[in-house]
C-alpha cells in the first residue's frame, strides 16, 4: 500500500496556499470521497485531520487525481516516489455537462426519450462555433474511459425520434433557461432542430435571472423543459444524479426501491458498490428521459 501525504493545497484561483484540512473545509467536501486516478480507474480517498491523502496499491508514476464528489474545479497532481510522498496541486480545467431537465408531469416518456435522441448535438455545437465536446450522458465522459460506468448513454437517431413521438400526442412546451447568451443561442438551435418533428407543437422560452430561475427549477419544480449542468450544481456524482429525479418529479417503484436500498447501505458502501448504483441510477435516467446531455467542457 502506498500512503500520500497532501500537505498543502495551492489554489490558482486566489493565489493562496492553505492547508488540506482547511480546504476541505472550504470546499464542503465529504472525508470519505470517491476520487478518479487516469489511467487506473476509481478508489477511495480518504481526508483525515492531518490532511493525509491514503490510496491503495498505487505504483510509482505520476497521476492526475479527480476529486469526483467534489464541487470545485481542483484536481490532484501527484507524483509517486515512494510509500510518503508530498502532492502538490495544480488546477485543470472544469469538467461542466451542460443540459436540459424534462419534468415528468409534462410529458410522457416516449416524448422525453424523443426529445433527447432526435438533436444532433455536433451540429449544434459547429453552428454555435463552440469549442465544446458533444455529450451523450449525465456524467462526464472521462469516467467511461476506464470502464467505471457502462451505460454509454443516448444513442441520436432521427428515425427513432420520430417513432417515439409517433406513440405520443402533439404537445406545446416552454423551455426554460437564466440569462445568458449563450444559453439563448444553444436554445434557438435545439428548438429549431425539435421544430423538423410534428410531434413537437409550439415551443416558448421563458428567461429569466439566476435567483429566480434556481428557485423556479430547483426548488418549485415549476417548469417543462430546463437548463440544467454539473459540476457546479453538485459535489456528488450520486447526489446529482438523485436530484435530477428530484426535481423532475419522477416516481416509480423501481426508483423507491433503488433509494431505500442505497440509503441503507450508503455508510458502508465501497467503490464497487457506489459504481454500481450510479450505472442503475444512470440508466434509469437516460430510460426515462429526465435529462437531455448536451455538451461538456
Amino acid at each position: 500500500m502506498i500512503t500520500l501525504y497532501c500537505q498543502s493545497i495551492q489554489d490558482s484561483l486566489t493565489e493562496r496556499t492553505i492547508s488540506l484540512e482547511q480546504w476541505v473545509i472550504d470546499n464542503q467536501v465529504e472525508l470519505a470521497s470517491l476520487i478518479y486516478i487516469e489511467g487506473l480507474g476509481p478508489e477511495y480517498y480518504i481526508g483525515d485531520e492531518n490532511g493525509r491523502i491514503i490510496i491503495s496499491d498505487v505504483p510509482p508514476g505520476t497521476y492526475t487525481v479527480h476529486p469526483v464528489f467534489m464541487s470545485t474545479e481542483h484536481d490532484i497532481t501527484v507524483q509517486v516516489v515512494d510509500e510518503k510522498t508530498t502532492a502538490r496541486t495544480i488546477i485543470i480545467p472544469d469538467i461542466l455537462i451542460q443540459g436540459y431537465l424534462v419534468h415528468t408531469g409534462f410529458m410522457d416518456a416516449n416524448f422525453r426519450k424523443a426529445l433527447s435522441v432526435g438533436i444532433k448535438r455536433e451540429d449544434i455545437l459547429t453552428t454555435l462555433e463552440w469549442d465544446y465536446q458533444p455529450v451523450y450522458t449525465a456524467l462526464p465522459t472521462m469516467f467511461y474511459q476506464d470502464g467505471m460506468y457502462t451505460n454509454t448513454g443516448v444513442v441520436e437517431n432521427a428515425e427513432a425520434a420520430t417513432t417515439l413521438f409517433g406513440a405520443t400526442t402533439a404537445q406545446n412546451f416552454t423551455l426554460k433557461h437564466n440569462t445568458s447568451e449563450a444559453h439563448a443561442s444553444l436554445a434557438s438551435q435545439i428548438i429549431s432542430q425539435w421544430g423538423d418533428y410534428d410531434a413537437v407543437g409550439t415551443i416558448t422560452t421563458s428567461v429569466t435571472d439566476w435567483e429566480i430561475f434556481t428557485n423556479e427549477v430547483y426548488e418549485l419544480h415549476d417548469y417543462e423543459v430546463a437548463r440544467f449542468g454539473w459540476v457546479f450544481d453538485s459535489n456528488n456524482p450520486l447526489v446529482f444524479l438523485r436530484q435530477i429525479f428530484d426535481r423532475t418529479e419522477y416516481t416509480s417503484d423501481a426508483y423507491s426501491a433503488l433509494v431505500a436500498e442505497v440509503e441503507e447501505i450508503q455508510s458502508d458502501m465501497d467503490a464497487e458498490a457506489f459504481l454500481s448504483y450510479i450505472d442503475e441510477f444512470h440508466t434509469m435516467i437516460l430510460d426515462e428521459g429526465l435529462f437531455i446531455p448536451i455538451y461538456e467542457n
